[in-house]
């Protein structure tokens, strides 16, 4: 989404969510916008070493995320030191409209060697706690 809305000033990125909520109505169809987080302030953790992120750090103007009918965040931590945080993400949804059911969902670790992601807590069982 953010390409789209880097040609667009961020003031009219609320008239560019409203013309998407109202294609949806219209027409029927599912929108899904992937966005980028914004960078965290000075003195914070930072995004990509694993930050619990909120809706607030997706980048451009609030209306992106306030559209949304279910907003979910992706994260990991791509400095860890050990290999299977560093391939692990975690998957939060903070909205669900129609459902309600909002918080944590799942972990996933992505297996490099087989090009693979698993369920985290079934890797774990499948390789005997192990990790790696």
């Amino acid at each position: 989404l953010q390409d789209v809305l880097d040609l667009i000033p961020e003031d009219k990125h609320g008239a560019y969510m409203k013309w998407q909520k109202d294609l949806v109505k219209r027409e029927g169809v599912t929108i899904i916008n992937v966005n980028h987080a914004r960078k965290t302030s000075s003195g914070q953790k930072s995004n990509s070493t694993g930050a619990d992120m909120s809706e607030e750090d997706i980048m451009g103007a609030s209306q992106i995320f306030k559209s949304g009918a279910i907003n979910i965040i992706f994260s990991r931590n791509k400095e860890a030191d050990d290999p299977l945080e560093k391939n692990t993400t975690y998957v939060k949804v903070t909205k669900a409209r129609g459902v309600g059911n909002t918080g944590k969902v799942g972990a996933y670790y992505y297996e490099n060697e087989k090009h693979k992601l698993h369920d985290k807590d079934d890797w774990l069982r499948m390789n005997g706690g192990l990790g790696y």
